[in-house]
């Protein structure tokens, strides 16, 4: 496996932070190595926020920023199209709406999109607009590297943290 980098987009308030991490720590119980680098927003709560969890079979000596091969997008009014031109080509971008994407720049570039409604299906199971467990399910489907049973293990262990 070469390194694997996903991209998380959102707004504060959306459990972008926690996503990254709980990314990284999946990929280091699925014997990856991995390295979790986020970027919060000094401004209040709502304002952009993003991260990257880059993954290897090998150990990730570099910090340097790198394209993602997939970008979860938490929601839906930040700058999209700055964000999927920055997914490598062939890669994938799954986005927080029930709505398909389409845009000519997905298409030049042979991305992937998917949308799940994962704001909709948080507030039907845990009462909360908080969409990244359910933005994780959806990575584990579309990236073979990452178990399901690993991001289990992971939210059960944020359970008892919390």
């Amino acid at each position: 496996m070469i390194m694997f980098v996903i991209s998380v987009h959102g707004r504060s308030g959306q459990g972008v932070e926690t996503a990254i991490s709980s990314l990284a720590k999946a990929a280091l119980s699925s014997d990856l190595y991995a390295q979790a680098i986020f970027f919060p927003s000094q401004e209040r709560k709502g304002s952009y926020v993003w991260g990257l969890v880059k993954m290897d079979k090998n150990p990730i000596l570099s910090k340097q920023l790198e394209y993602p091969d997939i970008s979860l997008v938490f929601n839906m009014n930040l700058n999209i199209k700055a964000i999927v031109n920055d997914v490598k080509e062939k890669g994938i971008v799954i986005f927080n709406t029930s709505e398909k994407i389409v845009m000519p720049i997905m298409k030049k570039k042979k991305i992937k999109s998917y949308s799940v409604d994962a704001t909709g299906i948080a507030m039907r199971t845990i009462n909360k607009p908080i969409p990244n467990m359910v933005m994780l399910g959806a990575v584990v489907k579309y990236f073979n590297k990452l178990t399901l049973k690993s991001v289990k293990t992971v939210i059960a262990s944020m359970e008892k943290e919390n």
